[in-house]
C-alpha cells in the first residue's frame, strides 16, 4: 500500500484494503520507510509532529500480537489532547480503537546512545499520567510488527494529564 494509502485510512478511520499489500520481504525497515512516508505526508499539509510514541514495551503482550521487540510511532499536535477540565478526546475516524494507561514524559536533552540510568533520568524534564487510544487498520487485530509500525505505531490519540517537572517528584533528581 502507498503511503497515501495508509494516510487515507487513518483519516477515514477505515480497515486497509485485504491484502494490505505488503507481501513477503515487507520488513521492520521497509514498514519504517511507509511511517516516514506518511509522516512527510502529514508535515506537507500542516501537521507537527509533537513527539514519539513507542509501544510494545510490555513484553508480556508480546506472543499475543506475535511481535518481539518495542516500535516507536509519532504522536501529532492533531492526535494530542491535555487533560482539561473533562479530558475529552474525540473517537471519530478511529479504527477499532482501544485505550491504554500511560506513562509521559518529556524530554529536556537528549541522552547520549550509551546513557546509563542516571543519564536517562536527569535527562527528563517532565512526567504525567496519560491514555492513548490505540488503533489497528487490520481486522481483529490481526497484525505484523512491520504492519504495525507501517499502521503509525498503532497510535490514535494521546490525552495527555498534568505535567510535572520531575524535580517536584523525585527527591533524587539531578
Amino acid at each position: 500500500m502507498t503511503a497515501q494509502g495508509l494516510l487515507d485510512c487513518s483519516d477515514s478511520g477505515s480497515l486497509w484494503p485485504q491484502p494490505a499489500g505488503h507481501g513477503p520481504g515487507f520488513d521492520l525497515t521497509a514498514a519504517y520507510r511507509s511511517a516516514l512516508a506518511v509522516r512527510q505526508l502529514r508535515m506537507v499539509r500542516g501537521e507537527a509532529p509533537k513527539g514519539y510514541k513507542i509501544g510494545f514495551t510490555n513484553r508480556q503482550i508480546w506472543p499475543r500480537y506475535n511481535v518481539f521487540a518495542p516500535i516507536w510511532g509519532t504522536v501529532w499536535d492533531t492526535t494530542l489532547s491535555f487533560c482539561e477540565g473533562d479530558g475529552t478526546v474525540l473517537l471519530s475516524h478511529t479504527c477499532q480503537p482501544r485505550i491504554e494507561p500511560e506513562a509521559v514524559f518529556g524530554m529536556k536533552a537528549a541522552p547520549a546512545a550509551n546513557a546509563c540510568l542516571d543519564d536517562l533520568f536527569a535527562a527528563i524534564e517532565w512526567v504525567a499520567p496519560g491514555f492513548e487510544v490505540v488503533q489497528s487498520h487490520l481486522p481483529d487485530w490481526k497484525f505484523s510488527a512491520p504492519e504495525t509500525v507501517a499502521d503509525g505505531g498503532l497510535h490514535a490519540r494521546l490525552l495527555d494529564g498534568r505535567r510535572q517537572p520531575v524535580r517536584a517528584i523525585a527527591s533524587n533528581a539531578t
